[in-house]
């Protein structure tokens, strides 16, 4: 969602990054990260789909 409003930053680099430390932390697991992005995309996804139909 970032990269649709900000296209000039490199969201994939920072996101990335993010989801790499908190796994080196220890925090959490590979899979708790690849959950929380596909359940971050489908939110965003319906997000931007509401942004782009509803007239502001």
């Amino acid at each position: 969602m970032l990269g649709y409003l900000f296209p000039g930053d490199s969201e994939a680099v920072l996101a990335l990054e993010v989801d790499e430390s908190r796994i080196w932390a220890g925090i959490h697991y590979r899979s708790d990260v690849v959950a929380w992005a596909e359940l971050a995309r489908a939110v965003a996804g319906k997000v931007m789909d509401r942004a782009r139909s509803d007239g502001s």
